[in-house]
């Protein structure tokens, strides 16, 4: 139009500084400003009704008064912008000032004086000036129910709601999002329902943000069913709708409905991931806590502050926020610290469950505390009168197992109170497995196999410990086991994220697209690696074959084959991060402390039962696990 040299008038300007408004684009306003001073519409009150719109949508209430002041003649419009303005910044005192100076108090003037009481927690000012409003419409009564709703005074919201309804007065989606709120709080489920009939009745049912309000109001209530009924016959659903179903299962304990939905989710966003990772904390389930985390990490989703539950105000801390904490610093080499919690959790009066001795033993366990896990295992009964259970006798037995007090590890299992599970024997099996003691080992490993013959583990364990005697005879015969009731060896899987997507690596992996890049890096670690004084621990390969085929096949492990790739797809400063679905060997172990030493590079590696932090040739498992 411009370049054309068209026409412009007191109707031009408005249109465009409104598009400014509508994309809070305050460079392009400022620009229309201009061109408005320039051609003489300056003093053009619809022109200048659209600019104070404009800077007070930007938030620059500096500029909006400006032109404000300078406006020839005041009328309604000017006034209801400028205390708009005011409003939306949340300046009580100034639009305190042009509310008192304004010649008309109209309608509309009030109700935002009304919202901006309600956001500054002014209740009483929004109550009078409602009071005194001669002319209420809907946005009044919705303005006061939502100042009611977010001060916490919730049955004062639904009383006016009801009077509301009761005077006429049309309700739409906003004033019933507002009452939806306060029935969650209140669990109030029978008035949430008689809503819901009156939303189906007027024809708003199908808007988005009130179902998902309704999701919401109904899974706070308990009533999950009608929260599930709700979601699956939804017209629209959006981001919200998703994560307050996944919220809903949750509130109610179903944690594996909730993990399902989850895992079908188009699209995650930080609340997805924030919900379901919160709902495994609350649940005790920190393992998986602390494993969907790290996958979050590896989605390269940035984790926002509900996320961490570990903030320090004690307070707000329950007692599976500290147990999440004791564990999780326990898992990472923090073992001093977690037991720091612990005490730190008893001095603020939070009394320890069943969840927290799991965590507490593990701390010990994780560290070879022997003598403060024995005190920690009778406090529990003495102190707290927590009778342990099966878990509590299984980690006092990996615990003295680990440590190579083998004979009391067996003793604790045979004077158990309960039938000892297989997890139990299964960790002193490790420990025979870990320390040597062959005979011990075969022993438990065949009781094992018997009690379990599908677990491919026990087979796996049992054969190593059998060809560290040289019973090559032996092994045949539990491979021929395994055979005959078909149980196949979990291979090792080792993951890491380069450039936003997850690599796979399987033990012997030659698949991989960089693989002729990955076997030169292979080649420069060993080269490396030996220099600073790396052998290959070929006791970890259970095949009779000479010593160099054991390290070859020790250097295809899928741990050193991901560290190689990370290598060279990953840049210092930032960390290599791999995920192992197995137990790290010894071997891969010496390995990767070697490389974080050679190549500079600190390696965060999680297997199945910790994470490894390697930096400059240490590990923070102290090499205990």
């Amino acid at each position: 139009m411009l370049g054309k040299n068209g026409d412009r008038d007191n109707y031009t300007y408005p249109i465009l500084v409104q598009a400014c408004a509508i994309r809070a684009s305050e460079f392009e306003g400022k620009q229309m400003h201009n061109h408005i001073l320039k051609f003489g519409f300056g003093l053009d009150v619809y022109v200048q009704n659209t600019l104070i719109n404009m800077y007070s949508v930007c938030e620059n209430m500096r500029d909006a008064r400006n032109v404000f002041d300078e406006m020839p003649v005041l009328d309604s419009v000017a006034w209801n912008s400028i205390l708009a303005g005011y409003v939306r910044v949340g300046d009580v005192e100034q639009a305190k000032c042009i509310f008192g100076r304004m010649p008309e108090r109209n309608t509309i003037a009030s109700n935002s004086m009304i919202v901006l009481f309600g956001k500054r927690g002014c209740v009483g000012e929004a109550w009078r000036l409602f009071q005194e409003l001669p002319q209420k419409d809907m946005v009044s009564w919705s303005a006061l129910i939502s100042c009611l709703e977010k001060n916490e005074m919730y049955e004062e919201a639904l009383a006016v709601f009801v009077k509301m309804f009761a005077n006429g007065i049309m309700v739409d989606e906003v004033v019933v999002v507002s009452v939806l709120s306060a029935c969650a709080t209140l669990s109030a489920a029978h008035t949430g329902k008689l809503i819901h009939g009156l939303v189906v009745k007027i024809g708003i049912e199908s808007y988005v943000n009130l179902q998902n309000a309704f999701i919401h109001m109904y899974s706070s209530c308990g009533e999950i069913m009608a929260a599930h009924k709700l979601f699956n016959e939804a017209f629209n659903l959006d981001q919200i709708s998703w994560n307050s179903m996944i919220s809903g299962y949750l509130k109610c304990g179903l944690v594996e409905p909730a993990k399902t939905l989850f895992d079908s989710m188009p699209e995650k966003d930080v609340v997805s991931w924030s919900a379901m990772i919160s709902g495994y904390a609350q649940h005790d389930r920190f393992s998986e806590t602390l494993a969907l985390f790290q996958e979050m990490q590896l989605c390269g989703i940035r984790p926002d502050e509900t996320t961490l539950r570990f903030s320090r105000r004690r307070q707000k801390k329950g007692v599976s926020t500290w147990n999440a904490l004791i564990l999780g610093l326990a898992m990472n080499g923090l073992v001093e610290k977690s037991l720091e919690m612990f005490s730190e959790m008893k001095t603020c009066g939070v009394t320890p469950n069943e969840i927290t001795f799991m965590g507490v033993i593990g701390a010990c366990r994780h560290m070879g505390l022997v003598d403060e896990g024995r005190r920690h295992f009778d406090s529990m009964m003495q102190e707290h009168k927590i009778e342990p259970n099966v878990k509590h006798y299984g980690c006092m037995v990996d615990l003295l197992g680990r440590a190579g007090m083998l004979k009391e590890a067996e003793d604790l299992i045979e004077s158990m109170p309960m039938t000892p599970d297989v997890a139990t024997w299964g960790a002193l099996l490790g420990a025979c497995k870990k320390h040597g003691d062959h005979d011990r080992g075969e022993r438990i490993g065949r009781k094992l196999i018997e009690l379990d013959p599908n677990h491919d583990g026990f087979h796996v364990l049992l054969s190593n410990i059998v060809a560290s005697k040289g019973d090559w005879n032996g092994v045949h015969e539990i491979r021929g086991i395994m055979m005959q009731h078909g149980v196949i060896k979990t291979p090792g899987c080792s993951m890491i994220e380069a450039d936003g997507v997850v690599h796979e690596f399987l033990a012997g992996d030659k698949k991989h697209p960089r693989m002729k890049e990955i076997e030169v890096m292979l080649d420069e670690m060993a080269q490396k690696l030996k220099m600073e004084g790396y052998a290959p621990d070929t006791n970890e390969v259970s095949f009779d074959i000479d010593e160099e085929e054991k390290e070859t096949a020790l250097f295809r492990h899928s741990e050193k084959l991901a560290i190689a790739f990370g290598l060279i797809a990953t840049s210092p400063p930032s960390p290599i991060r791999i995920i192992k679905n197995l137990r790290i060997c010894n071997d891969c172990h010496m390995a990767a402390k070697f490389v974080s030493k050679a190549f500079g590079r600190d390696i965060v590696l999680r297997d199945r039962h910790r994470f490894h932090h390697f930096k400059q040739g240490s590990c923070s498992c102290n090499d205990y696990w």
